[in-house]
């Protein structure tokens, strides 16, 4: 987790608007002729028409209305802009500022709310220029600055106001005197640069030498500092910058998110200041920035370029900041000749890829672009943040270099049921302040557990509730791969989609929510940003800032208007999906991966379920159904009613394979015992027997009809003993059945090392299960270790080693915590972090089996168990790990 510690307390400082709570007046002469002190009322969409001999002046003031034959949409109003207008109304009639009015605004032209932006401009100019006005004593100079903020707020989003048709200002600020006037107390400058220079370790100031050398030379530069968290990266910048500016330079700080963005004064996003597209489609990125324009201007007067987080982007991104920068300089040098410092650590978060492989997201780094030869290459190795605690800095390293200690359970506090977890990370007292939330969270690995920590949490906290249902919709009308727009559309209202809204948004007053998009990144309002509900309106919630501030949790005094946004998503089903919603989540629970760039005191983990890469969750003891291959015995008649015990006894994960020849028997079980699918985890297995490509598609197939199911959870390569190309073949086939939905996740079985590094030179994603014959007299260690390297998860068959129960070492243990020592052999397997997946057809073997949560095997018993490893003589199947 990294810790922003730099944030800015942003104050209202606009005087609440003078509008009545329903007012559809229109300004009289003398208001206008003398605004100062006076209440004055604008009109924002005038219900009444005014007289055909009104004054010339309302004319030029743009307040005339239609007359009473004509309809409102006369203005060119469509049904979205009359939306936009009753939500501005709301705006108006709760007292909201100008400011915060035309922040609205912008938020719902970026967001495409407005089919006809120049009308809604015309209804609301005036509300939109009030304070301008009141401040100028001209109405002509206020709205042509509440033009100018708009179109500072659009260049934020990468749009202009031209792209909405919208009136240029009568007088355009430039940019660079912008940007000028933001840093125009050099010396308080000067000085926070000297205290910060004085501090830096001889690895930061080289780099700042550098730096500054570079400018002071007028010689191009392009520099990459490497760093791991806690090095000083931040603090280096910030005196970069603030010894530039006091210089009278201008320094453009960016990051590849809006919420690294906030910790450098004038910090913006990457997209953001180089209008950079988002659009994962678009294979060339194009900026709209030419030489000519304010932001090619200000681009070219720049000093120094800095990007943090440059690790997490695209090399497509790269590239296109490099083409606008030497289109803005004219000239071929790379980046133009500037001062480029790109920051970041490797360690961290790769470019997101779609469903992308390794080799895919490899391609997709940076690190992959031809520009990257021209980047020296600085490093920061010294601990600062953590420079008075080495152990603990040595510590937070080893967990970034992904060789971090293992930590027994046994040192953390545990607790058995979820609302002792809520009540120790929320007690009724915090939840009452939610700005003793800010600090705390609850850590999960899906998003579905997170839903049902937040949805208890919300249910504890006193307020007005409301629920907002999304709009869906899809961009394409025809069917894909036989599936019907419809049955998308009615599939996604009750499927959690990553990175959008719920498609029924439960939002509850004094609650503490999350961002889900860049609302306005030069306030802050950056993505994952908490915020508190203060109201909920029909079409705005209005919400404050919930910050972090030199230590302490505080709460904006400015209100900000929140509105619904479309979000778009591509799907499993080749159809790509529009909501229209509330970009805002529950933040008291969250995923392990959003947590990222939070500083939490309080933390409550939710380890109940083992973590796929996918997100997907399976639970950590299983039921396996592999009959008959001990004892002659009839698998069709003994799978359904062993399989009905074992639901009945609380078992959820269920084990079988096509060479059981029972998965009808599985699914007639599934449907007898009465249990939601999404409660069921489900694996199946495909023989070496019928592998291919085709075979193995054609098999996926008849595994859902003989089970009646959707979607498979886990389908697994039985084993390797078909040869390498049809191994791989057989991979490929259970990708693309995952790619359409028919499983969610793909495993193999009895697999070593060679052969998974075998799918790794394939250019393919590791498996994310490896399932072995796995017990204490057959550890398997070398597969073992090369699966916890690269985070595949272990399943456990074989787990009840048969013939070997009366081993005087397990039956020490067992007599030791009065179990059987079927229940000591599951319990090492599941602190070993194993899956284990017992089998039985006897209801008193099943229900003990499942026994295993009340006791807990010390470090000397594990260890004795351990000593009794064989390896591979130890086996006790088949365990075809060591075929070609």
């Amino acid at each position: 987790m990294r810790k922003h510690r730099n944030f800015f307390l942003l104050l209202a400082a606009d005087a609440l608007s003078p509008f009545p709570p329903s007012v559809n007046l229109v300004a009289s002469q003398r208001h206008r002729n003398n605004l100062k002190g006076q209440h004055c009322c604008y009109a924002t969409h005038s219900a009444f028409p005014v007289p055909q001999n009104s004054p010339p002046d309302l004319v030029e003031l743009g307040f005339l209305r239609p007359k009473p034959q004509e309809p409102s949409n006369s203005l060119g109003l469509t049904a979205d802009d009359l939306k936009a207008e009753h939500a501005l109304k709301e705006a108006v009639r709760t007292l909201k500022t100008p400011r915060q009015l035309r922040l609205f605004f912008v938020h719902l032209l970026v967001n495409s709310c407005v089919r006809s932006p120049i009308s809604t401009w015309h209804t609301f100019q005036d509300a939109f220029a009030l304070d301008h006005i009141v401040r100028s004593d001209n109405i002509n100079i206020g709205v042509n600055q509440a033009l100018e903020e708009i179109g500072r707020s659009l260049e934020e989003h990468g749009k202009s106001l031209g792209v909405y048709g919208l009136p240029e200002p009568a007088f355009h600020s430039r940019e660079v005197e912008l940007e000028f006037a933001q840093w125009k107390d050099r010396e308080f400058l000067a000085t926070r640069a000297a205290k910060a220079t004085a501090k830096l370790n001889a690895e930061q100031y080289q780099v700042y030498s550098e730096i500054l050398d570079a400018v002071d030379d007028g010689r191009p530069l392009c520099a990459f500092v490497d760093g791991k968290a806690g090095r000083g990266k931040t603090f280096l910048v910030n005196a970069i910058c603030n010894k530039l500016r006091s210089l009278g330079r201008i320094v453009l700080p960016t990051a590849t998110s809006g919420f690294a963005s906030q910790l450098y004064p004038g910090g913006k996003t990457t997209h953001s200041t180089f209008k950079v597209p988002v659009d994962d489609e678009i294979v060339d990125l194009e900026s709209p920035i030419e030489a000519h324009d304010p932001r090619g201007e200000l681009i070219r007067e720049a000093a120094v370029i800095i990007w943090d987080e440059a690790p997490m982007a695209k090399s497509s991104v790269l590239k296109c900041v490099e083409e606008t920068c030497r289109r803005v300089m004219c000239n071929d040098l790379p980046f133009g000749g500037k001062v480029v410092v790109l920051l970041g650590d490797f360690r961290q978060t790769c470019p997101v890829i779609r469903h992308g492989t390794r080799r895919q997201i490899v391609n997709a780094s940076i690190l992959s672009s031809p520009l990257w030869r021209q980047f020296s290459l600085y490093r920061l190795t010294q601990p600062v943040r953590n420079a008075e605690d080495m152990p603990f800095a040595e510590f937070v390293d080893s967990i970034g270099d992904g060789a971090g200690p293992h930590v027994p359970l046994d040192m953390l506090g545990k607790v058995s049921h979820r609302d002792e977890l809520i009540d120790f990370v929320y007690p009724q007292t915090t939840l009452a302040d939610p700005v003793k939330c800010l600090k705390r969270a609850i850590l999960a690995p899906t998003n579905d557990q997170v839903d049902e920590y937040n949805e208890e949490i919300l249910s504890r906290i006193d307020g007005v509730q409301r629920t907002y249902q999304s709009a869906d919709s899809l961009k394409e009308d025809e069917e894909i791969d036989g599936v019907s727009p419809e049955t998308v559309l009615k599939n996604v209202e009750r499927m959690p989609l990553p990175g959008v809204p719920s498609h029924g948004l439960t939002v509850k007053a004094n609650g503490v929510y999350r961002l889900m998009c860049n609302y306005a990144p030069d306030r802050g309002l950056v993505k994952n940003t908490r915020v508190v509900i203060k109201s909920l309106g029909k079409r705005i919630i209005t919400v404050r800032i919930l910050r972090g501030l030199a230590g302490v949790s505080v709460l904006d005094a400015e209100d900000i208007l929140i509105s619904r946004i479309s979000f778009t998503t591509p799907l499993e089903s080749g159809h790509t999906l529009v909501r229209r919603q509330f970009p805002l989540s529950p933040a008291y629970a969250t995923t392990f991966n959003s947590c990222q760039g939070l500083t939490l005191d309080v933390v409550g983990v939710d380890l109940t379920r083992p973590v796929f890469s996918h997100g997907f969750t399976m639970p950590m003891l299983g039921f396996g159904v592999a009959y008959g291959f001990d004892k002659p015995i009839d698998t069709k008649i003994i799978t359904k009613p062993a399989l009905l015990e074992a639901f009945k006894t609380g078992y959820r994960h269920v084990d079988t394979a096509r060479s059981y020849r029972n998965e009808i028997e599985v699914g007639e079980a599934i449907e007898a015992s009465g249990l939601k699918r999404d409660d069921l985890f489900v694996t199946t297995k495909i023989h070496s027997a019928i592998h291919g490509f085709d075979n193995t598609i054609r098999t996926v197939d008849s595994s859902l009809n003989d089970m009646g199911l959707d979607y498979i959870d886990l389908y697994l390569i039985h084993d390797p003993k078909a040869g390498s190309e049809l191994r791989l073949e057989t991979y490929k086939a259970l990708l693309e059945a995952k790619r359409q939905g028919k499983i969610r996740s793909v495993g193999v079985s009895n697999y070593s090392a060679k052969h998974l590094e075998e799918i790794v030179a394939a250019g393919y994603e590791l498996p994310s299960v490896n399932q072995i014959e796995l017990h204490p007299f057959c550890q398997q260690k070398p597969i073992v270790n090369y699966c916890k390297a690269h985070s595949i998860i272990i399943q456990a068959y074989c787990p009840i080693v048969r013939g070997r129960l009366d081993n005087s070492v397990i039956l020490g243990v067992a007599r030791k915590y009065n179990k059987d020592p079927a229940q000591i052999l599951l319990r090492w397997s599941l602190q070993h972090g194993f899956v284990p997946l017992p089998k039985s057809s006897q209801p008193a073997r099943i229900y003990s089996n499942a026994a295993l949560y009340d006791f807990h095997l010390t470090e000397g018993d594990m260890s004795e168990l351990d000593a009794l490893d064989k390896g591979n003589d130890g086996a006790i199947s088949w365990n075809p790990v060591d075929v070609d």
